[in-house]
């Protein structure tokens, strides 16, 4: 049996940081070639996980597409967030 990685993407995070700028999503930002969401996958891509579910925005899935074809991920599965705090419902459709 294996893991099923569950990654959370693309929210601004003003629940934890209420003060920054909204703009802003702290998984695509770049650290000097590197970003959380690229480090998310390549750690995604070990034997011991099985395809990933990313949860994002609409606004964010050309981007999340891009990093997946990027890390040679192929079998992944795609939530859009209908709206802000809805997150945790998403999950109750999960197979």
């Amino acid at each position: 049996m294996k893991i099923r990685p569950v990654i959370l993407c693309g929210g601004a995070g003003t629940r934890l940081w209420p003060n920054q700028k909204k703009h802003q999503v702290k998984q695509f930002i770049d650290f000097g070639g590197w970003n959380l969401f690229e480090k998310a996958l390549i750690r995604c891509k070990s034997s011991i996980f099985d395809s990933p579910v990313i949860s994002t925005n609409s606004k964010y899935l050309k981007i999340i597409k891009k990093f997946l074809k990027k890390s040679k991920i192929h079998n992944y599965k795609i939530i859009l967030e209908p709206s802000k705090k809805i997150l945790v419902l998403q999950f109750y459709l999960l197979p």
